[in-house]
């Protein structure tokens, strides 16, 4: 549930139809290197299938970006889409926290991501204390519920803040501690 390395994720970002019927991400934000952080430039652009709620599949045109530092390619997710997950973003969250009321996945993908969330719980509620350091530089109160529960139940889009958390985007890391600050 974390993104690698790998992955850039941006949430200022356009959304554009072309004539294919495909959606192009446009960046609205400057990226950076998940492992130097140094600047990326555009290397080129994939398609990528992205199963909506109602079960349509739409395909987003992303780009690859590479880092004029350390060479290596990422690609850049817009905060709809969930890391090697093909499904959107809200599909995955509603069935994690068990408010999905129809899910067009089957029965066997839910039970994955169920897992691989349990197995991450722990690294994302830690990811998360570590954030809290940072922005209120002091330590978490031992007798606080996990951040993570705390992100679940106060609504829709606790996925992305939390898979964000782990990017190197300022904008991601400022609205994190936004939704810190209002879980204090």
């Amino acid at each position: 549930m974390v993104p690698p390395k790998t992955m850039v994720i941006i949430s200022l970002y356009e959304k554009i139809c072309n004539p294919k019927s495909n959606i192009i991400i446009v960046s609205k934000e400057t990226s950076l290197c998940p492992c130097c952080n140094q600047r990326l430039s555009v290397y080129d652009k994939r398609n990528r299938k992205i199963i909506e709620s109602d079960g349509t599949t739409v395909i987003y045109v992303i780009r690859r970006l590479k880092c004029t530092s350390c060479g290596k390619l990422h690609n850049e997710l817009p905060d709809l889409i969930q890391p090697y997950k093909h499904y959107a973003c809200e599909i995955v969250e509603s069935e994690l926290d068990g408010t999905g009321t129809s899910c067009p996945a089957d029965d066997s993908t839910i039970r994955i991501w169920n897992k691989q969330f349990s197995a991450n719980r722990q690294r994302l509620d830690s990811i998360l204390k570590a954030e809290w350091i940072k922005c209120y530089k002091k330590q978490i109160s031992l007798t606080l519920d996990s951040l993570l529960n705390r992100f679940m139940t106060h609504g829709t889009g606790w996925l992305t803040n939390v898979t964000q958390t782990n990017t190197t985007s300022e904008s991601n890391r400022c609205r994190v501690h936004s939704i810190l600050n209002q879980r204090s």
